[in-house]
Formats: C-alpha cells, structure tokens, sequence
C-alpha cells in the first residue's frame, strides 16, 4: 500500500477515492429537486372514515378533527368569505410589485415578468 494515495498491483496503481455520505446526499437531493420542479404540484388529502379499518364504517368525530387538523375546513372558510385561491401572475406583479422592485419572476410557460413598474 502507497499511503493514502493508491494502492499497488501488479506494477499498477489504483487510486483510493473516498466518498462520504455527503456528496450522496447532495446528489439525491439535486434529482429529487429537478424532478419535482419538473411536475405538477397537486395534493392529496386521504381521510380515513373510521379508527376501525371495516367497510362502510362511518365515525363522524374521527373525519371532522382530521379536517380540522389538516387545514380543510380553514381553507373552505377562507374561499367562502370570498378570497381567491389562485391569482394570476399578471395581477401579482402588478399589486405586489412595489415590494420587491429588483425581483423578476420567471414562470414556466411564458418570458420574465418583472416586479418594476418602470
């Protein structure tokens, strides 16, 4: 063995590369984050009717906290009191725009929009 450096084999020389565990973790999270800026955001919500896992069970109690504790009926309420839950790009920049005046938003299917009114 030559050091840390290589080793040795029949007059040729290997070099030893270490790799931690950090690089792997950087390169997965690189991929995980080109393919989720490459989907389509959507969510699930999965309720489940009941603690017990019999069909056609129905708890009311045990559906209604896991709305409450998974932000549903916040957002019903926050939609029925007449807020929109999408806005368009267009209109952000335009309402907002004062307070990032450098800023550019760069959206998926069209040129920059700029946050400047000038």
């Amino acid at each position: 063995i030559e050091g840390r450096s290589g080793v040795e084999r029949e007059g040729l020389t290997q070099k030893l590369v270490f790799k931690g565990v950090a690089p792997q973790f950087a390169g997965q999270l690189s991929r995980l984050a080109q393919v989720l800026e490459a989907s389509q955001v959507s969510f699930v919500r999965a309720i489940r009717p009941s603690r017990s896992r019999e069909p056609k069970k129905w708890d009311s109690t045990v559906v209604l906290a896991q709305l409450r504790s998974s932000g549903v009926l916040e957002a019903i309420r926050v939609f029925a009191s007449g807020f929109p839950d999408r806005v368009p790009l267009l209109w952000f920049a335009t309402h907002f725009g004062l307070l990032a005046p450098q800023a550019e938003i760069r959206p998926r299917d069209s040129s920059p929009i700029s946050l400047s009114r000038g």
